[in-house]
């Protein structure tokens, strides 16, 4: 029979202050969980990599400049190979490979098989592999929802009550626990922190949230954006780019950071995906109008989804800047008559005396 629940409460003439043991001093604080999150593709695991380095080596924090405290860097990962993936990115980031560790699943004592680790489980495995590990500065789970097999990630209370065993894992051995995370493409439209998968209580739970982004201006490359710090101002922003690296017969990639810092909000640039896509419509459609299926190709091309060109579209519709012509079997696009008028001026000003009769254009258009 467990015993009599109490509240956990304590007088605050009890307390001690203490003073926030930074791991990357306005970024990522020891004692706490921290979230990394973005969309596939975007450098993530390579980011993290860079991380590794930086505290196995005692390097420089990109941007902030301050010098990390040298010890050990743990990944936990199902999705990276580690001879394949980890490792050879660990070696174009420079790490120092012996305080770096790699951990993919839990093996049975005695017998050949394997488990997946569970967080709701396997806590007190952590618990002993860090009293191994004394000198561990980061433990870093990618992705940190497929460490929660059994929890209802998208409640609210059942994700807060399944994170507080890590909480208290970070609290308990001062290190900085970095969980990755994807972007939940739905919930862009609601801002940066709501783009973080998964229910809202994961960026509740977090000290700290960083998303990486794509620069729209710059197809190569990202921003390392802080969405939510509520252990400093969360005005931190950094720069980098994902760079190919071949040593012998390997071929990977490595994290080349800029050194000044992105003055940029997150809000805007998780939306920038879209605001871009529809000043690329209004571009394809100043010259007239486009089939539908050459419009994809054009936004495939140029990067953007299909998903992303039908939310712009949506968008450009409801505004009535753009409508939808059907011509037998196909589907065309054009901008309307007031908006073909203020988009052909923008784009060719110089031919203002014939571009802009509307409805002359107009009239062509529907013919």
């Amino acid at each position: 029979m467990s015993g009599r629940l109490r509240l956990n409460a304590v007088d605050m003439d009890k307390v001690m202050d203490e003073p926030i043991d930074w791991l990357w001093p306005g970024v990522f604080a020891k004692g706490c969980i921290s979230i990394v999150s973005g969309n596939p593709g975007l450098g993530k695991s390579t980011v993290v990599a860079s991380i590794c380095s930086i505290i196995s080596n005692g390097g420089t924090w990109p941007v902030t400049g301050q010098t990390a405290k040298r010890g050990r860097a743990i990944y936990v990962t199902t999705e990276d190979d580690v001879a394949q993936d980890f490792r050879p990115r660990l070696y174009a980031a420079d790490a120092f490979m012996e305080r770096v560790t790699f951990i993919g699943d839990l093996k049975v004592a005695g017998e050949g098989h394997k488990r997946a680790i569970d967080l709701q489980k396997h806590i007190p495995q952590f618990r002993e592999f860090l009293d191994e590990k004394p000198d561990t500065q980061a433990l870093i789970l990618d992705p940190l929802h497929g460490f929660l097999p059994n929890a209802d990630t998208n409640n609210d209370a059942k994700t807060r009550d399944a994170l507080l065993p890590l909480g208290d894992l970070a609290r308990d051995y001062r290190i900085a626990v970095i969980g990755v995370m994807h972007h939940n493409k739905s919930q862009k439209e609601r801002g940066a922190l709501m783009a973080v998968g998964g229910s809202i209580a994961f960026t509740g739970f977090a000290r700290s949230v960083v998303g990486v982004y794509k620069d729209f201006n710059d197809p190569g490359r990202r921003i390392f954006k802080c969405v939510k710090n509520n252990k400093a101002k969360d005005d931190f922003g950094a720069a980098f780019r994902v760079e190919p690296y071949s040593y012998g017969r390997i071929n990977t990639s490595r994290v080349c950071w800029e050194s000044e810092p992105v003055d940029t909000d997150a809000d805007d640039l998780v939306l920038g995906e879209r605001d871009c896509a529809v000043s690329f419509l209004k571009d394809e459609l100043a010259s007239g109008p486009v089939t539908w299926k050459d419009l994809r190709e054009r936004a495939s091309a140029e990067e953007y989804s299909t998903a992303t060109l039908r939310r712009a579209r949506d968008q450009l519709k409801s505004q009535g800047t753009i409508k939808k012509r059907n011509q037998g079997k196909t589907v065309f696009w054009e901008l309307s008559g007031e908006s073909f008028a203020q988009v052909a001026h923008l784009a060719h000003p110089s031919r203002e005396g014939n571009l802009f009769d509307t409805s002359e254009q107009t009239e062509q258009m529907s013919n």
